[in-house]
């Protein structure tokens, strides 16, 4: 009994952490379609219909290139990998917090053949391979959407991927589609939730210690 009732404090304490924590599954047959195009944008973003495969069907989401002058077929089915930015990587932290920063955005200016333009641009320019020059509002909106995300990254839980497409031809061989970079939000216990689980691991632990169950 007092082996089980430690065991149980230990179980809800670290669940006020882990499930706060969002984490992305993916299955083995993930897909895409690339939907239709924000109109008047001469590239993304795209409404593109992602399956990742875990369960739970598809789902819409925003995507954008992040290969200039490589063309992407819409409403034909890719097959997709799946690698996440790294992080410790600064450009692909950046490329994150630019995407983070557009799902920050209102509806109406995420729907702006302008806002999706020079987001777009922007990725491209912080692309690794990319070879495109930058300009001052480029320049600017990387700088700005990186401020914002970092004040206060925990306000953004989500997973930014890069998606490599392919897709079978008619005679067996292997056609690639343009990588694209997705912003997916995760699933998370809100914080007050996650301090309510802590709070009633801390009280357990204090009740059994008053009872002398430990």
């Amino acid at each position: 009994m007092k082996k089980i009732i430690v065991a149980t404090c230990v179980f809800i304490c670290m669940c006020s952490v882990t499930i706060a924590t969002p984490t992305l599954f993916i299955g083995t047959n993930p897909t895409i379609e690339i939907l239709s195009q924000i109109p008047e944008t001469y590239s993304g973003g795209y409404d593109a219909k992602i399956d990742f495969d875990n369960g739970n069907g598809p789902g819409n989401y925003t995507t954008f290139c992040s290969q200039p002058k490589i063309p992407v077929k819409l409403n034909q089915p890719y097959d997709i990998t799946i690698t996440m930015l790294d992080p410790a990587d600064p450009k692909e932290r950046l490329i994150a917090n630019l995407l983070k920063y557009f799902d920050s955005l209102d509806p109406q200016y995420q729907a702006s053949p302008f806002v999706n333009d020079t987001i777009q641009l922007a990725c491209w320019t912080l692309h690794k391979d990319n070879i495109l020059p930058s300009s001052d509002l480029i320049a600017s909106v990387i700088n700005i959407a990186n401020e914002k995300i970092e004040l206060n990254p925990d306000l953004y839980p989500s997973e930014v991927i890069q998606i490599h497409l392919s897709y079978m031809g008619p005679n067996g061989e292997t056609i690639f589609g343009q990588d694209q970079l997705a912003y997916i939000p995760t699933p998370q216990v809100p914080v007050p939730s996650a301090m309510l689980l802590g709070g009633i691991g801390i009280s357990l632990v204090g009740w059994t210690r008053v009872k002398k169950i430990i």
